[in-house]
């Protein structure tokens, strides 16, 4: 069944999982060091362990050493943020499915109205769970629409049944009032409910920011500063 989230929860469960922000703070502080040493062309002399001090012989071995361990560290750190990603998903897209630009259901008419109307190919007052329809996303670049429905029938036996379950359709199935101009506008709305949920809310800026922090580093060592100096 669909699931929801709430914000204010939310926020309290992220700021108090003290290993995803430890895992955060580790991966973004080796990656701006590998930054630094490809965009500033500084050497590293010596680390101090606190038991002893490492000298670095070779300094073109640092860079990969880094990067090793920054790609170690984005790993490690999408295990702990993976349910929070989930989280941040649901919560942007609820949003936008609130829009009644996107989708609208109407009970009077028992129709949904909205850019996301056209879409729907079933008649509305025999599936009442489209009116709790939620966004989902199955790839790159490929769209659905979840909402629950229920199986009614009889066992052999004659028992009455029901079952309820989530019915998935698909956007990218196009119809004379579905089409792809229509889809292409509704990953338009997505990318503006994503890009303003990573400006107004610090939580997406928070789990995202060490991620954004390893690609520019891995980035560093793929293609030479001076391509951009």
């Amino acid at each position: 069944m669909a699931q929801e989230v709430d914000e204010k929860s939310f926020t309290e469960r992220f700021d108090s999982d003290d290993k995803l922000i430890a895992k955060g703070k580790v991966l973004t502080t080796v990656s701006l060091v590998l930054l630094a040493l490809e965009a500033s062309g500084a050497t590293m002399k010596e680390a101090n362990t606190f038991i002893f001090k490492i000298e670095f012989a070779h300094q073109d071995h640092i860079a990969y050493l880094l990067l090793t361990a920054v790609v170690y560290l984005t790993v490690r750190y999408r295990n702990y943020a993976k349910l929070y990603h989930n989280e941040l998903f649901l919560l942007w897209s609820d949003r936008m499915m609130k829009n009644k630009d996107v989708f609208h259901y109407s009970h009077r008419e028992e129709v949904v109205k909205g850019l996301l109307g056209d879409a729907f190919d079933v008649w509305e007052g025999d599936e009442p769970g489209i009116q709790h329809s939620t966004y989902a996303i199955s790839g790159f670049l490929r769209r659905g629409i979840n909402y629950p429905a229920v199986w009614r029938g009889e066992s052999g036996d004659g028992e009455w049944l029901e079952e309820y379950y989530d019915e998935y359709f698909s956007l990218l199935s196009f119809n004379k009032n579905w089409t792809a101009f229509k889809y292409l506008r509704l990953l338009f709305t997505e990318f503006k409910y994503r890009l303003s949920a990573f400006i107004n809310d610090r939580e997406h800026l928070d789990v995202l920011s060490p991620y954004m922090f390893a690609g520019l580093a891995v980035l560093s060592i793929l293609i030479p500063w001076e391509v951009f100096t």
